[in-house]
């Protein structure tokens, strides 16, 4: 197992996503969890997670309208994907779906 910090610098790190299927993967599925009025749910491709880190996506998600939110993480992303801030970068699709309770 990898830090969160080892496997986004991690030479493989494109690898670790690609295990749907594999024996060895188990899905845990738990009880329902009733979202409160602030709650932000985000789905999205390794696109995202592969290029930004689990605080850089809660930190932009937090910040203002969901659909301003959304635009803003997804724009980091492709921003990263491009290399130009010199953090490690893996250019991909990008799909991001963001879920809060009114």
């Amino acid at each position: 197992m990898l830090a969160a910090d080892e496997a986004m610098h991690h030479e493989d790190r494109h690898i670790v996503s690609n295990v749907v299927g594999d024996a060895r993967m188990r899905i845990e599925i738990g009880p329902a969890v009733r979202l409160s009025q602030r709650d932000t749910v985000v789905i999205a491709s390794d696109g995202l997670f592969d290029n930004l880190s689990i605080e850089e996506v809660v930190g932009g998600m937090r910040k203002g309208k969901l659909t301003h939110a959304l635009a803003s993480v997804a724009d980091l992303a492709y921003q990263r994907m491009l290399g130009i801030d010199g953090q490690p970068c893996k250019p991909d699709d990008l799909s991001v779906i963001g879920v809060r309770p009114v």
